[in-house]
């Protein structure tokens, strides 16, 4: 993915499907899963289910996990209002 900035970025796990597309899921958020006919269509999809877990979690006043490494994978960018805090402002360029 192309860098971003103001992002809190996460690594996305891909698993492409026998008949086509792509089902993704968030390995630091736990649980949650989405899908895309395209890649680019299911990283998109990434992003929307990111938001929604992370903002979520803040409504309910739970803890939101830091993004681990992204160790070759995918990542996805947490907008810049849905960070949790102002302090995570990062570059989403992967970190090992």
């Amino acid at each position: 993915m192309a860098e971003r900035k103001s992002a809190r970025c996460y690594p996305v796990r891909l698993e492409q499907e026998a008949d086509g597309g792509y089902v993704v899921t968030l390995p630091d958020i736990g649980y949650g899963a989405t899908q895309g006919d395209a890649l680019e269509e299911a990283l998109h999809q990434a992003e929307d289910l990111l938001e929604e877990e992370v903002l979520g979690m803040m409504a309910n006043d739970e803890d939101v996990p830091s993004p681990s490494r992204a160790r070759g994978r995918p990542i996805v960018g947490l907008p810049a209002l849905t960070r949790p805090s102002s302090n995570s402002i990062a570059r989403c360029a992967p970190r090992g």
